[in-house]
């Protein structure tokens, strides 16, 4: 199976998330990416979220106001 990623997203906290050309990943996430709650997200187990196009698409479907970048993960 192979794919392509269409979109890299951050935000200053919460979401939505802003996309952006090019991002770095580190062991504490992605580079620029920070958080609402520091108590609560953040650091090396910080999750980063991949979902496919088609999963999206399915939840829109369903009628859920979705696009790149409108969620993000549960730790």
């Amino acid at each position: 199976m192979t794919g392509k990623i269409l979109q890299l997203n951050i935000s200053t906290g919460g979401v939505p998330k802003r996309p952006v050309p090019k991002v770095m990943l580190t062991a504490n996430g992605l580079e620029g990416d920070t958080f609402a709650h520091p108590k609560i997200h953040g650091g090396p187990r910080q999750a980063v979220l991949l979902l496919s196009t088609e999963s999206i698409e399915e939840l829109k479907a369903l009628g859920y106001p979705l696009f790149p970048g409108a969620l993000v993960p549960i730790q």
